[in-house]
């Protein structure tokens, strides 16, 4: 939980309730959804963005995809984009607005990703 709080306290989107946004997934013992701060008079670029999923099955396994609300996180469908998941510290990069996700219950019950951009 300590850790949880300090990933809440460095991330400005999280201390802001105006921003949420749910996205779809497949499964619904998941629950993915984002928050951002926006930057710039076009609102299409954040300052930060952080994307939650998380496991609501407390016992089981729960796997599915993910289908990314691309517009409400400024995103271009060919942009691939990093998302370091801030309590396990692992990287991955993502291209468009589906991609699998499984949770353990036991082991990793949740990501909570910052959204980054890669340059060029």
């Amino acid at each position: 939980m300590a850790r949880v709080n300090a990933i809440r306290r460095d991330h400005p989107s999280l201390q802001q309730d105006r921003t949420l946004h749910f996205h779809d997934v497949d499964n619904d013992r998941l629950i993915v959804y984002s928050k951002t701060v926006q930057c710039g008079l076009d609102g299409e670029d954040w300052d930060d963005a952080v994307l939650v999923a998380v496991n609501l099955d407390p016992e089981s396994v729960q796997a599915g995809t993910v289908y990314l609300d691309l517009v409400a996180l400024g995103l271009d469908p060919t942009e691939t984009f990093l998302l370091h998941d801030l309590l396990s510290g692992t990287r991955y990069q993502w291209t468009g607005n589906t991609n699998y996700i499984r949770l353990d219950p036991a082991t990793m019950p949740a990501h909570i990703f910052h959204l980054e951009r890669l340059a060029g």
